[in-house]
């Protein structure tokens, strides 16, 4: 008996076997063929995967991880922190993006405003452009108030192989915020499949 794995295609019909039908091995398997191919197609398809990066600071409120440019950058703790990588990326996938966090400034002037974006890259390895997320963005007017933040998007891709997602930041004014996320804070993105 051969094995046969399926196809990623969803056949749009298939002859099915009637009274008729010689019964050899070539009138059974093309449906049953078909039926495997929509079945591995099917599995390849909504949802793939989650990753989530998180903070947990039980000291209390600080400048965990800062953001103090005007323009969008890292944090200036770990450039790498608040990052996600997703691999084996299709064109089309989409993205489901949630930010949750605590927010502080520390003494900054009074209209200090932080704006936290999440920035997406497809096609990591091979030179991609880094582009804002404009679904998930948050603005916040803050002086020496904590304040609890959530943000969501989504993105979809437009290139195959690798796409990471990561947590960006900027102060209205260079080094007027000397706050950043303090005591808490996660960055989850859900990957769905649709192609």
């Amino acid at each position: 008996m051969a094995q046969y794995e399926g196809n990623d295609t969803f056949p749009a019909s298939t002859e099915l076997v009637n009274d008729g039908t010689v019964r050899d091995a070539g009138s059974v398997n093309v449906p049953v063929e078909a039926a495997l191919d929509r079945t591995v197609y099917l599995r390849g398809r909504g949802f793939v995967d989650t990753q989530c990066w998180a903070v947990v600071d039980e000291t209390g409120l600080g400048s965990t991880y800062p953001f103090t440019g005007s323009t969008y950058a890292p944090n200036t703790i770990d450039a790498t922190a608040m990052s996600l990588t997703f691999t084996n990326v299709r064109v089309g996938d989409i993205f489901l993006i949630q930010f949750h966090g605590k927010t502080f400034n520390s003494g900054a002037a009074a209209d200090s405003v932080l704006l936290l974006a999440v920035h997406a890259t497809d096609n990591v390895s091979g030179g991609g452009s880094e582009v804002r997320v404009d679904s998930a963005v948050a603005r916040l007017a803050i002086f020496d108030t904590p304040q609890a933040i959530i943000a969501a998007g989504r993105w979809v891709a437009t290139a195959a192989g690798t796409t990471r997602l990561r947590l960006l930041g900027r102060c209205a004014t260079a080094g007027a915020w000397s706050g950043g996320i303090a005591s808490v804070g996660a960055l989850c993105v859900s990957r769905f499949r649709t192609k």
